[in-house]
């Protein structure tokens, strides 16, 4: 009776997430399999992240791969690129724009990102218990990328046309800011087969990770606007401005991952 009024009193999402977990745990304890077979050479095996109370329990961080070549050893490697694109409006069209005549196009704003990973590294496994294989490694990671903004501004690109908004146009200031990332991390684990081949596992371990920003390069589509833009008078007199000098940040410590992983044998 205590336990039935525990789930009268639950919220529902928890209630569902409770269901889940108790049903996954449910066929990994009352497998069929006794005796479930752990890796051996030559197993290719693939990750998902595994987080069983959430709205979505797998997912991915990036592509997770192993490559047994031992029952005991095996390189291990995690790759992931990523890109986003946003476009906000600054202004609609026919919104007059600083107290100017209308624009004729929308003002807008773009972000950009892109981001290259990759952590390369090799595990030793140990025998552990039948369906556990405790494990220690280690990892590099180098990775690359870039974020930018771009900003439309609507005015004159030519001196003919200064006094003249009919014939103004936009134009983009675009501050770029490439960066690079080094970083190397020892771990230990331990994989439960509750499955042939099919497991869940758990690590952790010391990391170090660096990232060096580097300067930020500010570009025009149209030159002739920013200058304009600058000085209306003596356009010529205007500069591009120098580029933008960052730093770097870096973080050592303990690091453990947020979810289960749950991996899978998909090739001998």
């Amino acid at each position: 009776m205590q336990s039935a009024s525990l789930f009268v009193f639950l919220p529902h999402n928890k209630l569902s997430a409770m269901k889940k977990l108790i049903a996954f745990g449910a066929t990994a304890l009352f497998s069929t399999a006794l005796f479930a077979q752990k890796q051996n050479d030559g197993a290719v095996i693939a990750e998902l992240n595994f987080t069983p109370a959430s709205d979505v329990p797998l997912s991915v961080n990036g592509i997770k791969m192993r490559f047994f070549t031992e029952d005991n050893f095996c390189f291990r490697g995690q790759f992931n690129i990523a890109s986003s694109n946003t476009e906000t409006v600054l202004f609609q069209a026919g919104e007059q724009v600083n107290g100017e005549a209308s624009n004729s196009d929308p003002v807008l704003q773009v972000d950009k990102s892109f981001d290259f990973s990759l952590a390369p590294g090799v595990e030793l496994h140990f025998d552990g218990a039948d369906r556990l294989s405790p494990y220690i490694g280690a990892f590099l990671l180098w990775g690359s990328g870039n974020s930018s903004t771009s900003v439309e501004t609507w005015g004159p690109v030519d001196e003919a046309n200064v006094a003249n908004p009919a014939n103004w146009s936009n134009w983009s200031t675009i501050e770029t800011t490439p960066y690079s990332r080094f970083g190397l991390g020892a771990v230990t684990g331990a994989d439960f087969y509750f499955a042939d081949y099919i497991y869940l596992g758990v690590e952790f371990g010391l990391v170090f990770d660096r990232t060096n920003y580097k300067d930020t390069e500010t570009t025009f589509s149209n030159a002739r606007g920013y200058q304009l833009s600058e000085n209306p008078q003596d356009p010529n007199s205007v500069d591009n401005p120098e580029p933008t000098v960052n730093g770097s940040e870096s973080s050592f410590g303990p690091s453990v991952g947020g979810s289960l992983r749950l991996g899978y044998c998909f090739g001998r």
